[in-house]
């Protein structure tokens, strides 16, 4: 353990396990990683990720789903979990007393999770009902098909899978998904909080040592698949909308502070450049933002706005010109505001507990290793409005480059 309390080991089950010792806290925080999500889908399967990540809880050897829900609820945990395009998640935040009897309930999900049969038809049918509903929120659906066509046909996969694949799963697929991928070798857990790393280290060896050790997790990660192009989709809405894609650079690159302090310069609040002058002043848009998305492999930047019909041409050419409008006329004063937001929104959030062993978590998946928050803080606060000229000129967007 380094001076700032951070710790790293590979315990002898195979569990990954990074954190860290935070002793003025009385809560812990613990995130549970698998590395498999959407990309481990068997192709005509899709959706059973999913259902896996649900139905987990849903039944034990020794508890029923009501049971091990009272197990929680005694101890007064406040769970979620999630399944991404590589990893399924689960993260947890308890009073640090708790700390072993979270893991021990976590390790009773993850080892001996029946899985029962009426309960997988039910977590399907809800899946399916979502999958429908999805047809009424055009800002999923802009979002499913813009990362679609950006990632490519296996990590742009949507979390809900497929109506004609999610119809023809049943228990044997979700039980064969969950024994493939949640494995001891897959699995990293990270930690916040006042529990010292080698009692940490002994709870979860205690009890995750039971999971299957399984092969060793994909150390390769898979490749975008980007692909520029054009789609249309015909929905009946009052307001069009519209989304633009491009490659960003790694989340591991020296490139990122730059591209994440341009991104705050774009939409980075109400005083960003989308928000004050494509819907301020030309009034094209109800809605308009800029974000990115990361996997291990590389990155992806998103814009996307929604306006009527009959503005869409003259919004789409907007967007593109704000992004480029920043290579001529950025401002010291934008500069300095974009970086003090981003900052003090990383400073406020890892003042929580979770965010703290979220943003560890974070850390084992892109870079192998946690690391001081400071030093990436650090690195933001250092850009320079050169270099953000030079990461445009080395990351173009021209419509060759955009999806």
């Amino acid at each position: 353990m380094d001076p700032s309390g951070l710790y790293y080991n590979i315990l002898p089950c195979g569990v990954e396990l990074g954190g860290q010792y935070m002793p003025d806290r009385r809560v812990i925080a613990v995130n549970f990683t698998f590395f498999c999500g959407l990309a481990a889908e068997p192709e005509d399967q899709l959706g059973v990720a999913q259902l896996a990540e649900d139905l987990l809880d849903k039944g034990t050897d020794s508890y029923t789903a009501e049971q091990l829900a009272d197990a929680f609820d005694a101890i007064g945990v406040r769970r979620n979990s999630t399944t991404g395009r590589e990893t399924i998640s689960f993260g947890c935040l308890a009073m640090a007393e708790f700390f072993e009897r979270v893991v021990e309930l976590h390790a009773e999900m993850f080892c001996r999770a029946t899985f029962p049969l009426e309960q997988c038809d039910v977590s399907r049918d809800l899946s399916l009902q979502e999958l429908d509903a999805l047809e009424d929120e055009p800002m999923e659906l802009l979002q499913k098909a813009a990362r679609r066509q950006a990632l490519g046909p296996v990590l742009g996969r949507h979390a809900l899978g497929e109506k004609a694949t999610l119809e023809k799963l049943g228990r044997d697929q979700i039980v064969e998904y969950a024994q493939r991928c949640l494995t001891a070798r897959r699995l990293q857990v990270t930690l916040a909080g006042s529990i010292e790393p080698a009692r940490a280290a002994e709870v979860i060896e205690k009890h995750l040592g039971a999971l299957q050790r399984g092969s060793p997790r994909l150390l390769e990660p898979l490749e975008i698949q980007f692909t520029p192009q054009r789609t249309h989709y015909d929905k009946k809405l009052e307001q069009q909308y519209m989304a633009l894609t491009w490659p960003g650079c790694r989340r591991q690159s020296a490139d990122w502070p730059a591209e994440a302090v341009a991104l705050g310069v774009l939409s980075g609040g109400m005083s960003s450049r989308l928000f004050t002058e494509v819907r301020e002043k030309q009034g094209l848009v109800y809605w308009v933002s800029a974000w990115p998305e990361y996997l291990r492999s590389g990155g992806l930047l998103y814009m996307g706005a929604s306006t009527t019909p009959q503005r869409s041409e003259r919004c789409f050419a907007t967007l593109l010109r704000e992004m480029e409008r920043l290579s001529e006329d950025l401002t010291e004063e934008e500069l300095a505001r974009a970086k003090v937001l981003i900052t003090a929104r990383r400073q406020t959030r890892g003042e929580l507990t979770r965010v703290r062993a979220s943003e560890i978590a974070e850390d084992l998946f892109y870079f192998g290793q946690p690391r001081e928050r400071a030093e990436e803080t650090a690195r933001i606060e250092q850009v320079t409005t050169d270099d953000i000229r030079q990461y445009l000129a080395a990351h173009p967007r021209q419509p060759e480059t955009l999806s």
